[in-house]
């Protein structure tokens, strides 16, 4: 944690070079990894430990926490990315790198993941890789630190942005300090849980609850309100001169009554995040579209009753 909050508060450019020079070796890994899977192992494609209403609950939950909450979780730092492209890059090229990126090693991953798994009978992962991989097993090993710690370089580094879109006016070492700090603690926390993986898992579905919620009021202010068009300089204005105004109350019961839904369907690490829905249904996790779909639906329906922006001429004249 002390090295990635040191590169991440250095800034983007070293996080560039640390990337540039340790993904490729990640990139031969896996892909040793991925022949030693379907070549050594004996694995078995049939094979589930769960059967009926149970297989349905085992999907739901795995699509929440991976196949949505691993992508849809990085919708709050994405927008730090592209100061970093040019801006001549054609929107439509930065959309599919970023989106294939996150969508082909999270399903290459998945398939490796689910042959080795189909073998072994422990619900320890560090006992399954070493069981599947043998002396392979130490450079996997290094696959595994290594995304952990990419990541949160990113996460650490992007943070300053997020707090900015609270006007927290902080600067990014602190605020690189303080992430680092609360990073720790959480890591701590799984550490000492009784199963990591279990735990781990649920996080991110509960992570999901408020994104998806969050992601449904943007994607219908971005693509249907404002077309894919926005005015970067007046979000960072102040309230007082800003054509948006200062809360969009629109968007905030919106978000707030999609999370309440979601969370209702969820089904998450703690008690008090396994929602009633979810357990009336075998534990079924829904919750990132019924979030989603209902926060965006519910922010069309009252954005026009809440919203009322004023022209630029309007916000820069003296009340």
């Amino acid at each position: 944690m002390a090295v990635q909050c040191v590169i991440a508060i250095v800034g983007f450019y070293l996080i560039q070079t640390f990337e540039k020079f340790t993904v490729p070796v990640a990139a031969i890994i896996m892909i040793v990894m991925s022949i030693l899977a379907w070549t050594k192992v004996n694995f078995v494609w049939g094979h589930s430990t769960a059967h009926g209403g149970d297989k349905v609950t085992a999907i739901t939950q795995l699509l929440t926490a991976i196949g949505v909450g691993w992508g849809i979780t990085w919708l709050t730092w994405s927008s730090d990315y592209t100061r970093f492209i040019r801006p001549s890059t054609p929107e439509r090229k930065v959309f599919w790198s970023t989106s294939l990126g996150v969508f082909i090693p999270t399903v290459w991953l998945a398939f490796v993941g689910a042959s080795v798994a189909s073998a072994g009978t422990s619900a320890d992962p560090a006992e399954i890789v070493t069981a599947a991989f043998g002396a392979a097993s130490i450079p996997v090993l290094f696959l595994i630190m290594h995304g952990p710690i990419a990541t949160n370089i990113l996460n650490l580094y992007s943070a300053s942005l997020a707090a900015l879109s609270l006007d927290i006016k902080a600067k990014r070492i602190a605020v690189s300090i303080i992430v680092s700090l609360v990073g720790t603690a959480a890591l701590i926390a799984f550490i000492e849980s009784d199963n990591f993986a279990s735990d781990f898992d649920k996080w991110l579905a509960s992570v999901v609850i408020w994104i998806s919620a969050w992601a449904g009021v943007m994607l219908v202010e971005f693509f249907i309100i404002r077309r894919g068009q926005i005015d970067v300089k007046a979000l960072y204005e102040p309230p007082s001169t800003s054509i948006y105004g200062d809360v969009n109350w629109a968007g905030i019961i919106a978000l707030v009554a999609g999370i309440v839904v979601a969370w209702a369907w969820g089904y998450g690490l703690v008690g008090f995040l396994q929602g009633p829905i979810a357990k009336a249904t075998n534990n079924v996790d829904l919750s990132w579209l019924v979030g989603l779909v209902l926060s965006g639906g519910l922010y069309y329906a009252l954005r026009p009753y809440f919203v009322r922006e004023r022209s630029a001429v309007q916000a820069t004249t003296p009340v």
